[in-house]
């Protein structure tokens, strides 16, 4: 997973051929110092490649992993290595995401069924229905349960689709066998390509802060002194309204029941932050 304990920002030694110098974020997990350093070394780098232009290399220099704060990082207990195998971190927009290191997660807009297709707009118009989303995509997890014998799934409601978790196995979110599976639960292509940018799977585990009518931060992170005391205050405001709301709604499990070691731990901390008990809105 790219997350980043440190983070500083530079300026490039040289000018482009524009006469402006770059200036952009670096990253480490060691110290600050070496944060600025490694943001100095890509921000010269930039310069040579505005200067220099290659296809695809400028694109692959400015999109580094996200700069998100780290909330909480969690250790397999039984894992002989440090790296954590999942952590929770707060986005540019204020919301917890769970990100995890093989635990594959999907996120699935809701189908809007087409005026072409069966039950589509001149259907309804001459009392027809349109295809139930639901429906659709549990008939398409079962199908994949069947074909993958011990394939297990957990699907969950969210305000604009859905969330399926495999519960059975663990995935490498690098590899062509994860893309297949996001493919056929027709996952959302943004969704595939932040988890390919960050090496991880992403679950949002608290609300959207404009579907609670509250405001996006209005900084980033990492956030300067004068902004850590807005931050401390934005979110303390933002926890409280949240308690109105839940993140998604469950579903059902489907296919092998058995779960992976991974899952279990994932299924209950994702449940804790994500789920509530009361009929709230989904948020």
């Amino acid at each position: 997973m790219k997350f980043f304990r440190f983070w500083g920002f530079a300026n490039s030694d040289s000018q482009t051929k524009f006469g402006e110098h770059i200036t952009t974020w670096g990253c480490s997990n060691e110290s600050l110092e070496e944060a600025i350093a490694n943001a100095n070394r890509r921000a010269n780098q930039l310069v040579q490649k505005v200067n220099h232009p290659e296809p695809g290399l400028y694109e692959q220099y400015t999109h580094g992993p996200l700069r998100e704060e780290i909330i909480e990082e969690f250790a397999a207990p039984d894992s002989q290595s440090n790296e954590p195998f999942a952590i929770i971190s707060r986005n540019n927009y204020g919301a917890l995401i769970l990100n995890t290191s093989n635990l594959l997660f999907a996120d699935i807009d809701s189908a809007r069924p087409s005026w072409k297709a069966s039950g589509g707009f001149f259907s309804r118009l001459f009392g027809g229905s349109s295809p139930d989303p639901t429906n659709q995509l549990i008939e398409k997890i079962e199908n994949l349960c069947r074909k993958s014998s011990g394939l297990g799934m957990r699907l969950y409601r969210t305000k604009a689709g859905f969330r399926v978790m495999v519960t059975s196995r663990t995935f490498d979110p690098m590899s062509s066998e994860t893309n297949q599976i996001l493919k056929k639960l027709g996952s959302d292509r943004l969704y595939e390509q932040l988890c390919h940018r960050q090496e991880c799977f992403r679950a949002r585990l608290s609300p959207k802060p404009w579907r609670m009518d509250f405001t996006r931060p209005a900084f980033r992170f990492p956030y300067m002194d004068y902004a850590q005391k807005y931050m401390d205050d934005w979110v303390e405001k933002y926890v409280q309204l949240s308690a109105n709301y839940a993140t998604c709604a469950l579903i059902g499990n489907f296919g092998s029941r058995q779960y992976h070691p991974v899952a279990d731990t994932i299924v209950r901390l994702h449940d804790f932050y994500a789920l509530s008990d009361n009929d709230l809105p989904l948020a």
